[in-house]
């Protein structure tokens, strides 16, 4: 929906604002995937990326990741700067003052592209989305939104310590979701009573945007965190993430992730109606042995090859 153009800059230094950055050197010299996708952060209660995109131009995107099968608007000012990240100099700064609910944007013509590199000599080239949301979202039902920083929120009661960080959070709704937290919380174990707990070997950002799936949210799991979603929701055996994430999964664009991909995936997390749907679409469409070329084949565990080639020989008969 459209939004008035803004004549005042107070409007925006009031109105919630988030910033998306990552580098795109590789995306402009034509090498590997064409396309880069940002990390999900939140804004306004909502949760935000960002897609860059080569093809003749160079296109960045904006995407809200809120249920887009409701009946929803939000109006945001849109800010997409091209730049080097070593001295902050910038190419091109474009603005878009509408949403619904993606933005697209091309900052650079194919004639553009061409000559990008000339004016960064270094290589290092870098998209950053800066974005404010200017009247509130309508027509979305939004959940407490719970900062996990604060240490003075009454409903923490303990605090997880993450790369150095202190994550706080609740034992009583972390326990209930998860037989491994209730152990740790609630076992005779000596972290029992301590206030401060280390986990080791973990993402912190991973880790937050796991318990915004956990807590009371209208978080939408994106395809690219799902699988790290997965390892986290098997590792601590929280049912709730583990069948969020799947549902993510099975919702990809092939595109985006293959049907012997997804296969691998339900085959190493045991996700039966991934590997149901996968192996049902995956043998209707290519012939076994396009299978059992692809590279993915001899990863499958023997159970999975085995239940594949009897769902081919069920087809053939």
């Amino acid at each position: 929906r459209m939004s008035p153009l803004f004549d005042e800059d107070d409007v925006l230094d009031r109105a919630p604002d988030g910033v998306i950055r990552f580098e795109i050197d590789d995306l402009l010299e034509g090498g590997g995937s064409n396309l880069r996708r940002s990390s999900v952060i939140h804004v306004g209660g909502l949760p935000w990326k960002a897609h860059a995109k080569r093809d003749k131009e160079l296109y960045v995107s904006l995407y809200c990741l809120h249920n887009q099968k409701s009946s929803w608007s939000v109006d945001v000012h849109t800010r997409m700067t091209l730049l080097n990240p070593a001295d902050a100099s910038v190419y091109d700064t474009r603005d878009l003052n509408h949403f619904e609910p993606s933005v697209c944007l091309v900052l650079l013509d194919e004639n553009e592209l061409v000559h990008s590199k000339k004016r960064f000599f270094d290589g290092q080239m870098a998209i950053e989305v800066r974005f404010w949301i200017t009247k509130p979202a309508v027509g979305i039902k939004h959940y407490p939104w719970i900062d996990f920083t604060d240490s003075n929120d009454p409903c923490h009661d303990v605090a997880l310590v993450i790369q150095g960080e202190k994550v706080h959070v609740s034992k009583a709704i972390l326990a209930s979701h998860s037989p491994y937290f209730r152990t740790l919380f609630f076992g005779e174990f000596s972290e029992k009573n301590k206030k401060e707990i280390e986990l080791k070997d973990i993402d912190l950002k991973e880790f937050i945007e796991m318990l915004y799936v956990i807590y009371p949210s209208n978080t939408i799991i994106a395809y690219e965190s799902a699988v790290q979603l997965l390892v986290l929701g098997d590792r601590f055996q929280i049912m709730c993430v583990i069948e969020r994430a799947e549902q993510a999964i099975i919702d990809a664009s092939t595109s985006d992730i293959s049907y012997m991909e997804k296969l691998l995936i339900a085959d190493k997390y045991k996700l039966t109606v991934l590997k149901v749907r996968s192996s049902s679409l995956l043998i209707g469409i290519f012939s076994s042995c396009i299978i059992h070329e692809s590279s993915i084949y001899n990863d499958l565990s023997e159970a999975m090859v085995r239940a594949l080639f009897e769902k081919m020989l069920s087809v053939v008969e």
